[in-house]
C-alpha cells in the first residue's frame, strides 16, 4: 500500500521556532526548513501533504466565539518586533512549501486539523497515512489505516499500541477529550476532572454517556462523580467544538482539498529566487525532494 505522510504544518512551525529561539539561534527559517527536511528522510518512501492554520475554523467560531480567544493572550512572550517577524517566517515557510511542490491545504475559513482530519479519511481507503504533529486531538482518527507520529515524544501511535500510549481505549479518546477540554484552544472541561479523573472514569465505564447512566445508580456519590453528571452541556459544547469527524461530509471543504491538490506544482524557478532571497540556496536539493514529482 502507498503511504503518504500529512504534516500539521503549523504544529511544525510552532514547535521548532521555540525549539530555535530557546538556543538563541536567529536563523529560524534555516533551522525550521531543516526540520521539515529530516520528515522526508524519516518517511522516505512516502508523499508529503502539509495543513497550515492560516485563519481560525468559522464552523467553531459561529458556534463558540470564544474558541482560541486566549491565544492573543500567548503574544506577551514576545514584542511586537518578535511577533511581527514570528508571522513573517511563518507566511515564508508556507510559501516554501507551496514552492516546493508538495500539496499545502489552508485558508477558506478551516484550520489545519480540519484538512487533516477529511483528507486523511479521504485517502485511507488506497494509502497508509501517517499525520505528524503533537497535537492529541488526532488521536482519535487512529485506525488500522491511520497513525499518528509525535515527534516529541518519538512514538508512533497505532490500534495496536494505542490503549498502552494513552490509557484507554481508541474509541473511547474523544469522550476524553471532552472530558478535559483544551487549554491551547479555549476550550474548558469539565470542572475539576483533570485527566487522571477521566481516564479512571472511562476505564470503569466506557464512554461519556456510560459513566453518567453507570454514576446516577450508586448509592453515594464523589464530588467530582458529581460533576460530571451536571456537566453534560459542557460535554455536548465540547463534542462540537473537539470531534473531527464532523468535518468529513463536508462537500465544501473536499472541493477545496481536490482543488488544492489539483493545483499543486514544482515552481523551480520561483522557489530557487526564494531560497536565495534569505541565503538558503544549499537547501535547494533536499527541499525540492520533498515536492510530488520524487
Amino acid at each position: 500500500m502507498n503511504r503518504i505522510l500529512i504534516s500539521d504544518g503549523t504544529n511544525l512551525y510552532h514547535r521548532n521556532y521555540w525549539v530555535c529561539k530557546a538556543k538563541n539561534n536567529k536563523n529560524y527559517l534555516e533551522f525550521i526548513l531543516n526540520k521539515t527536511i529530516s520528515l522526508k528522510s524519516f518517511y522516505k518512501d512516502s508523499r508529503i501533504i502539509f495543513a497550515f492554520d492560516t485563519c481560525k475554523s468559522e464552523r467553531k467560531l459561529k458556534f463558540f466565539p470564544e474558541y482560541k480567544a486566549n491565544r492573543l493572550k500567548n503574544k506577551s512572550r514576545l514584542t511586537d518586533e518578535e511577533h511581527e517577524e514570528f508571522n513573517c517566517i511563518y507566511l515564508q515557510f508556507i510559501e516554501l512549501m507551496k514552492l516546493s511542490g508538495c500539496t499545502v491545504l489552508e485558508g477558506h475559513g478551516f484550520e489545519a486539523d480540519d484538512y487533516i482530519a477529511t483528507i486523511a479519511q479521504m485517502l485511507k481507503p488506497c494509502y497508509e497515512v501517517t499525520i505528524t504533529s503533537t497535537d492529541q486531538d488526532f488521536y482519535q482518527l487512529v485506525n488500522k489505516n491511520i497513525k499518528i507520529y509525535d515527534p516529541l515524544k518519538n512514538i508512533t501511535i497505532t490500534v495496536d499500541n494505542f490503549k498502552n500510549v494513552t490509557e484507554i481505549k481508541s474509541e473511547y479518546f474523544l469522550d476524553y477529550k471532552c472530558m478535559i477540554g483544551d487549554i491551547g484552544d479555549n476550550i474548558s472541561g469539565i470542572p475539576d476532572i483533570g485527566p487522571k479523573t477521566a481516564i479512571k472514569m472511562i476505564s470503569l465505564y466506557g464512554d461519556y454517556q456510560n459513566i453518567v447512566k453507570n454514576l446516577k445508580i450508586k448509592d453515594k456519590l464523589t464530588y467530582r462523580e458529581t460533576v460530571i453528571i451536571n456537566s453534560k452541556d459542557i460535554y455536548e459544547k465540547n463534542k462540537v467544538l473537539i470531534d473531527l469527524s464532523l468535518n468529513y461530509s463536508d462537500i465544501r471543504l473536499k472541493g477545496i482539498i481536490k482543488d488544492f491538490v489539483n493545483k499543486t506544482s514544482f515552481e523551480k524557478k520561483a522557489l530557487q529566487m526564494k531560497l536565495a532571497e534569505h541565503d538558503l540556496m544549499n537547501l535547494y536539493e533536499e527541499i525540492s525532494k520533498l515536492c510530488l514529482k520524487n
